[in-house]
Formats: C-alpha cells, structure tokens, sequence
C-alpha cells in the first residue's frame, strides 16, 4: 500500500522542481513583467454575468420544470367528475356552454345528439 496519492502530505520532488523554475528570475522587476504578461485585463460585471448565463438559464429551466410537474401534481381545478348529462339538462342560460368546455371528461357523443334531436 505504497500508492503515491495526487492528496499525499509527502514531498512533492517533481512539483518543486518546476515551481523553482517557473520562480527564479534573476531581479524582481524580471519577474513583476513575467506575472503582468500574464495577467489580462479585469473583466466587467457583464462579462462575468456573460458567463454564469448558460448554468443560470439551465438551473431556472430545471427548477420552472420542477415546479410545473409539482403544481400539476398537487393543483387541481374545477370538478372533473361533472357528466355531459348534468351539463346538458341544465338551461342554455345557466352556463351549460362553459361547463361543456370547461369539463375535464370527453362528452358522450351518443347524448349529445340526442339532445340536439329533442329526444331525451
């Protein structure tokens, strides 16, 4: 069980090697220019939000579907259980129109054309 770990506390030969390179510049003004080179310039505050906008637009389209399954799930309008011959024995007045598209269970053809007939 003598695995070298990448999260080891032993020395690290190898990295050391190639921080004293990267590190030891013969003046100090050497070595601010070589850190400068490298740095860019700061970004602006639109450019950071340019980059959370593909993770944030992704966590607000997993949570509104989240959400929409849960409603969907626990939400419930009207009554369902209203048959086409309740809606149809009601007067055109008292809203039969609404009811009979507002239902949530199909209409029995058969009824529905014996209503329109006159024949109940």
């Amino acid at each position: 069980m003598n695995e070298h770990s990448a999260f080891d506390h032993e020395r690290d030969d190898r990295l050391g090697d190639v921080l004293r390179a990267a590190l030891n510049v013969p003046s100090e003004d050497l070595f601010i220019r070589r850190v400068l080179v490298r740095v860019t310039e700061p970004l602006t505050w639109w450019e950071v939000l340019g980059g959370w906008a593909r993770p944030g637009l992704a966590a607000a389209l997993l949570l509104v579907a989240a959400a929409g399954f849960w409603l969907g799930r626990t939400v419930r309008t009207g009554d369902p259980t209203v048959a086409l011959e309740e809606m149809l024995s009601a007067s055109a007045g008292n809203g039969t129109m609404t009811a009979l598209l507002s239902s949530a269970r199909p209409p029995n053809v058969d009824v529905l054309f014996a209503s329109t007939n006159g024949n109940e």
